[in-house]
């Protein structure tokens, strides 16, 4: 690897969950590089606390605890990722696809196309009709 241009990753909520808490040797697929995500992974793990059962509710809260103080800045949704997410919905669009079903993923996939990021998933049936768009897709 480039040691003076490091790999940029993001990583999807489903690539992030395994990291953490599967296949923690996902990590060494990509030695010395900036891991990042976005902050629709942090509402996604917000809202999987929320709907935690009373069992479950504290380990989520604990790993998005964990998550925030980790990942401490994560990409935000600007006017430049709205642009490119409007450019990968019509894109699932014309391929017949529904984007709404997939906006938290659309973000995310705008985020890391709008910032040159590499993006990692668990399953890139999520992302299959815009691969295209994006710097490139990892699946873990």
């Amino acid at each position: 690897m480039d040691t003076e241009n490091p790999l940029r990753v993001l990583l999807d909520t489903s690539a992030l969950i395994d990291l953490h808490h599967i296949a923690p040797q996902i990590a060494d697929r990509f030695p010395g590089a900036s891991l990042g995500i976005s902050v629709i992974t942090i509402g996604e793990l917000h809202f999987g606390v929320l709907k935690a059962t009373a069992k479950t509710r504290p380990a989520r809260l604990a790993f998005l605890t964990a998550v925030s103080e980790r990942y401490r800045s994560p990409f935000d949704i600007d006017a430049a990722v709205a642009r490119k997410y409007g450019a990968l919905a019509d894109s699932m669009s014309l391929a017949k696809q529904q984007p709404r079903r997939r906006a938290n993923d659309l973000w995310i996939a705008a985020t890391a196309a709008e910032h040159n990021l590499a993006l990692v998933t668990r399953d890139n049936t999520d992302f299959n009709t815009i691969e295209d768009h994006l710097p490139a897709l990892l699946v873990t």
